[in-house]
């Protein structure tokens, strides 16, 4: 079974990447395998580094919602099975995102587009992340949010090396210093109602995806933490490597 499969992202219409740790990967990978069904969408509501040309098929950056409209109309007309990755601006190497409300009307607007891939956190190149209040930036009708953790974070000191918004852990856990980044510390904070644990309650499914399961060691850190997340009541947890030619590693269900 490939990764893609296993998310069952046939009828998904809108899927939003969190979290940290090869958020961007796993999305440029999905929109490379998604696109032999149809023309695939990507976009973000924060700010990624810009794609390698040679695997899009067109960029597009508008400033106002009518210009994008209009943009990608255009685009959609030369051909079939595209992959389209939209932004507003670029400033120092990233794409800077469009607002979630724009991926709303997207969706609506053009039919002819299969799936909107959304990278909706940012995490600053860290292998995990705590999000703030008002993160992630999820449009609202997402159908679908993978949760992504760098399994490389586990055994790492809990600071900003590692952890992006570490010091917003002082407020999560009540305490000045965490020590080592363990599987049990990563489950409390995706399952906290102040953290990810906010997702749950939404309308769309939640897989979290250990990213970065790149040798035995890892891969057993990775597998106690997925066990932990599915006593915590989540449907499915993949494990992922992207030095893979098929990146999905193992399933826990």
């Amino acid at each position: 079974m490939r990764l893609e499969g296993v998310l069952e992202l046939e009828f998904e219409r809108i899927i939003s990447l969190v979290g940290g740790g090869g958020k961007s990967s796993i999305m440029y990978y999905l929109a490379e395998q998604l696109n032999k069904q149809g023309n695939i969408l990507v976009t973000t509501t924060t700010k990624i580094y810009l794609p390698e040309l040679d695997k899009i098929d067109a960029l597009i950056m508008a400033t106002t919602l009518e210009q994008l409209l209009e943009e990608l109309r255009t685009a959609l007309k030369r051909e079939e099975d595209q992959v389209i990755v939209i932004g507003n601006d670029v400033d120092d190497g990233k794409l800077i995102g469009i607002p979630s409300e724009w991926v709303e009307v997207l969706a609506d607007e053009f039919e002819g587009i299969k799936h909107i891939l959304v990278e909706a956190d940012g995490a600053r190149r860290r292998p995990f992340k705590l999000p703030r209040e008002d993160e992630p930036v999820i449009p609202i009708n997402t159908t679908k949010v993978l949760l992504v953790v760098g399994a490389s974070v586990i055994g790492k000191e809990f600071n900003n090396e590692y952890v992006y918004r570490a010091e917003l852990a002082k407020g999560v856990f009540e305490q000045e210093a965490i020590g080592q980044v363990t599987p049990e510390i990563i489950a409390e904070i995706i399952c906290r109602e102040e953290c990810y644990g906010k997702l749950k309650n939404s309308s769309y499914q939640v897989i979290p995806i250990i990213n970065q399961v790149d040798d035995k060691i890892v891969y057993n850190q990775a597998c106690s933490l997925a066990k932990i997340l599915r006593e915590e009541s989540f449907e499915k947890v993949l494990l992922t490597s992207l030095e893979l030619f098929n990146p999905l590693v193992e399933v826990f269900e």
